[in-house]
């Protein structure tokens, strides 16, 4: 037999199929697997089993041997990684990427591995003590501890009894030590349920029309606090019931903690959480509950989208506005491009709720090409609060070229003067956006990504915010030896100056 295979290498020089043989019905699509490749060992994802090959067999080598227990692909993450691949221009290698964690590639991770304590069978509890010389007093508090609790993790008895009382008892047959496999599983103090609330008209009105929509996306159009929230967990619940599963998506992983409590309190552990800010084991171990259908919902930031869920039958994307669902760095792509992929070949729904939807979201919306549901007020009657929009071109004309208003340095100072506190949000952190050569046009970039850097006053540097790259800050233009530049654009910093 023969398997296609994509080495695990994502350079365009080797972006191609790869033929090996096995002699048995080992390996299956989707495996990922060990290959030689020219003098070393690689490995490589199995896209393809097929009977022969057009090479001669005596240029066919044969796989050394399959990684996982599992094939960690499937026919769907496959056609996906595909449409990727052939969308956004990248190799192969690195769109399957996407669908695996790193800690799995190149055997980073192990499974983290318990020890219990239990008596052992054949002999009482009481026979043992009897056998156990005078002053043996631990050994013999420590049989009528595992009689009582049956079975035991050796860390507590370590701690309550020591670990020489637990080595003699296992010496001497009357103590078995049994070591499990254990899940990591990261912010475990969520783990409470809630109960359901009542749902506004509005909220009844907008789960009914989704869920009976010929469409497969849908805007959920909702001012903040009219309950988007509570729309996504009864329609999610209604999901789970048919015997599908999940993906919630929030826009930063700041957001995650605060959704996943909430799902926590409504589903409990079949809820998997996947983003970067997780240890190398938790990220291993919820991937593997996602993947062996032990979790049923994944809510994670942007890279959520390629969770291993099979019978998925609802994806959500709140906030569907923010731009950080949109990937800058390779591979780029856009996570709605890849929503409606894994929609098309799993016959499932969208839902993209925001209160400030994107244009081109709200006019799919009012176009008739997304179903519209509109949430236009607030649970339990409340208001939202005044806001005034100022219209900055009349400032500069009136001889303010400042980041502040005339009225909201007027605004903040009474707020100040009355002994209360102002919140500023400005979404882009150091001094200015980017650097630029007035003589030239010439603007800093990173050397990794090709996109304009952060000055940071404080350190005098000049920072990447997509790969972390850090720089000294120029003195002069490197293309014409200008030392006229300036600071274009305000991060928080120069927020924090004037």
């Amino acid at each position: 037999m023969i398997a296609e295979v994509i080495v695990d290498i994502a350079h365009s020089e080797v972006d191609r199929v790869f033929d090996y043989n096995f002699k048995n019905s080992e390996v299956r699509l989707g495996d990922r697997v060990e290959v030689p490749f020219g003098k070393m060992k690689t490995e490589g994802f199995v896209i393809r089993v097929k009977s022969e090959s057009s090479l001669s067999p005596e240029k066919i080598k044969g796989i050394i041997r399959v990684l996982d227990e599992f094939p960690v692909l499937s026919e769907e993450t496959l056609s996906i990684a595909r449409y990727i691949k052939d969308e956004y221009h990248v190799p192969f290698a690195a769109t399957l990427r996407l669908f695996i964690p790193a800690e799995l590639r190149g055997g980073r991770v192990k499974d983290k591995v318990v020890s219990y304590a239990v008596l052992k069978d054949g002999i009482s509890p009481f026979e043992m003590v009897a056998s156990l010389r005078k002053g043996s007093t631990a050994q013999a508090n420590l049989i009528g501890f595992l009689k009582d609790e049956k079975k035991v993790l050796t860390s507590v008895i370590g701690e309550k009894f020591g670990y020489q009382t637990l080595k003699k008892l296992e010496e001497r047959g009357f103590i078995e030590v049994i070591r499990e496999k254990a899940g990591r599983v990261p912010y475990r103090e969520m783990l409470s349920f809630s109960k359901t609330v009542s749902l506004s008209d509005e909220q009844i009105s907008a789960i009914k029309g989704i869920e009976n929509t010929d469409k497969t996306v849908s805007l959920l159009f909702g001012v903040t606090g009219s309950g988007k929230t509570e729309v996504y967990l009864r329609i999610i619940n209604d999901v789970l019931k048919k015997g599908k599963t999940a993906i919630m998506l929030v826009p930063e992983i700041a957001l995650t903690p605060q959704m996943l409590k909430q799902l926590r309190a409504r589903f409990g552990d079949s809820v998997s959480i996947l983003h970067s800010g997780l240890s190398v084991g938790e990220k291993y171990d919820e991937w593997i509950r996602l993947k062996t259908g032990e979790a049923k919902i994944a809510i994670g930031a942007r890279s959520a989208i390629f969770a291993p869920l099979s019978d998925l039958g609802l994806i959500i994307i709140d906030e569907e506005h923010d731009g950080s669902y949109d990937a800058e760095s390779s591979p780029r792509y856009k996570t709605i491009d890849i929503a409606k992929k894994r929609a098309e070949l799993s016959k499932c729904k969208i839902i993209l709720g925001s209160a400030t939807p994107s244009i081109d979201t709200f006019d799919r919306a009012l176009s008739g090409e997304y179903y519209l549901a509109e949430m236009k007020n607030r649970i339990n009657g409340k208001h939202l609060p005044e806001f005034d929009i100022v219209d900055m071109r009349k400032e500069i004309k009136r001889g303010n070229n400042g980041i502040f208003s005339a009225d909201l340095r007027e605004n903040i100072a009474e707020v100040l003067k009355n002994g209360n506190q102002a919140i500023i949000f400005f979404n882009r952190r150091g001094y200015s956006r980017q650097v630029i050569c007035r003589e030239c046009g010439y603007v800093a970039k990173c050397e990794n990504c090709d996109i304009s850097l952060n000055y940071h006053k404080d350190g005098n540097v000049l920072k990447c915010h997509y790969c972390g790259a850090t720089y000294k800050m120029i003195k002069a233009c490197p293309e014409c030896g200008s030392v006229n530049l300036s600071y274009d654009g305000a991060g928080t910093q120069k927020i924090v100056d004037e």
